[in-house]
């Protein structure tokens, strides 16, 4: 005989909720990126079909953890409603604050890079000055070589 433990179902329940509000803001990463970086409808399409494959196998494993396996009404109402409860405090924000990181990120990244690339710049630029010097020195120890196999 079943025993159901209504403690471990609202354990259950709470965690699904948290669940859903990591999915959504999973899915809030994909939007501002979406937002900073213009993407093809194409791209949009093989995003989402990667979250949904995630978030599948992801639920999947929270249902083995929570119910061995077994479908429950209340982990599906729980994940949804986190879902839309985050959709509808934090999504806002936490896509803002997203791509204002992004942008951030850019920024210095193009920053980085461009500090990078005027050192190697130099650094050519001084290896190129020695490597002539070497190939003068090397022209005038020719020179030099000719006149002594001359004389002996």
């Amino acid at each position: 005989m079943w025993e159901i433990d209504n403690s471990f179902q609202l354990f259950s329940f709470l965690v699904s909720i948290c669940a859903g509000i990591i999915y959504c803001l999973i899915y809030d990463f994909l939007r501002a990126f979406r937002k900073i970086k213009a993407v093809d409808d194409l791209t949009v399409f093989f995003q989402d079909l990667i979250y949904f494959a995630v978030i599948g196998v992801a639920t999947f494993v929270l249902f083995m953890a929570l119910s061995n396996g077994e479908i429950r009404g209340y982990i599906l109402i729980g994940i949804f409603m986190g879902f839309i409860l985050c959709f509808c405090t934090l999504s806002r924000f936490f896509v803002w604050l997203l791509c204002k990181l992004f942008k951030l990120v850019w920024k210095i990244n193009g920053i980085v890079i461009d500090n990078i690339n005027r050192f190697l710049d130099f650094i050519g630029t001084i290896l190129t000055k020695w490597v002539k010097k070497l190939f003068e020195i090397l022209a005038k120890l020719k020179n030099i070589k000719k006149p002594l196999e001359k004389s002996g």
